[in-house]
């Protein structure tokens, strides 16, 4: 049996160690941390149909990537129709598409006419030039085998089990100490 204090202690490391691995997982490289630091939004995901963000705000010349994570084809079709389309979008692929004019451009599925947003892009701060030029392509999902790992929401897995092994090598420790003290 693991005293008191040295219970305690074994337990506060197993916390300080989750906190900190959460506040890893739930941070690291999110899409709202890239833009707090000054970056440009122009990633768009499709999950529970729904586009997110619902808008996206980016200079002339951005290239704007939209990612079906949900289970069923999607498209990415401008409001009229000629802007931009993206066909069918698969379950794990993307579409990108490259704003060339400065306005708002609303866009919505075609297959499930109730999921809408839009992309405002703004008059370019900078003076580089921009091809005058715009399309957008499909990427397909990319191929798995047997021994890919997801690379989404394993980050939070890898902390428990982390946090896990720590707090057993805590008591561990905590154990050893004790018996060596009782010897």
């Amino acid at each position: 049996m693991i005293a008191g204090r040295d219970r305690l202690s074994a337990v506060a490391l197993m916390l300080v160690v989750s906190v900190a691995l959460a506040a890893y997982g739930t941070t690291a490289g999110t899409p709202s941390s890239a833009y707090a630091a000054g970056n440009v939004q122009n990633a768009v995901t499709i999950v529970n149909f729904a586009f997110t963000p619902p808008t996206v705000t980016v200079p002339v010349g951005t290239t704007v990537t939209w990612t079906n994570q949900a289970p069923n084809d999607h498209t990415v079709t401008a409001d009229n129709g000629v802007t931009f389309d993206s066909g069918h979008i698969a379950p794990g692929a993307t579409f990108s598409f490259t704003f060339t004019a400065a306005g708002t451009f609303p866009y919505h599925c075609a297959i499930h006419t109730s999921m809408t947003a839009k992309v405002i892009v703004t008059a370019a701060i900078s003076t580089a030039s921009v091809s005058p030029t715009s399309g957008g392509t499909t990427t397909p999902p990319p191929t798995s085998t047997a021994g890919d790992r997801p690379s989404s929401n394993s980050t939070p897995l890898f902390a428990l089990l982390i946090c896990l092994a720590f707090g057993g090598l805590g008591v561990v420790a905590v154990e050893a100490r004790r018996r060596r003290i009782v010897r």
